[in-house]
């Protein structure tokens, strides 16, 4: 997993002195790793919407279902994928004997709203799949209602 190794750096860097990290009020290691997977699930919740959007080109152009499916299958693999994580860090968490306290029922909160966001800011300029598969369903209706008389020049009065 992407955070564990980051972790892992991160903890090397400074236990070597490349990197000066003032004190924190966890475990430095905890601290790092938590950093690292919210970081790689806002990373995640970014980059489903095309990697679903593009495994599932075939599909768009051969069936005709709400498109808004392929955004939250994206959005409940980044939450399946974000569970596995909270695991990990909680796993962590006790095994380093911390007791997080009240705050962590927020947590989940957080996490969604990170979700929600990465997904938005993966939605806007990065899904060229979804946006000309729209381009091109609007395109074939517009040409059935367009009337097929067509000029080739400028009209001429007379």
């Amino acid at each position: 997993m992407l955070p564990l190794a980051n972790t892992v750096t991160w903890i090397f860097l400074s236990g070597t002195g490349v990197v000066s990290v003032g004190e924190t009020s966890i475990p430095y290691p905890v601290y790092v790793f938590t950093g690292t997977m919210l970081w790689a699930v806002f990373m995640d919740a970014m980059n489903a919407p095309l990697q679903q959007t593009t495994a599932a080109k075939s599909m768009l152009a051969k069936l005709n279902f709400p498109r808004e499916a392929i955004l939250l299958s994206g959005i409940y693999q980044t939450l399946f994928n974000g569970a596995i994580k909270i695991a990990l860090l909680l796993a962590a968490l006790l095994f380093l004997g911390i007791n997080p306290g009240w705050g962590l029922l927020l947590f989940p909160l957080g996490v969604l709203s990170l979700i929600l966001m990465g997904t938005a800011v993966g939605v806007r300029p990065r899904n060229n799949v979804l946006i000309s598969s729209i381009q091109n369903r609007i395109g074939r209706f517009s040409a059935r209602t367009e009337p097929s008389v067509r000029r080739c020049g400028p009209a001429r009065a007379g």
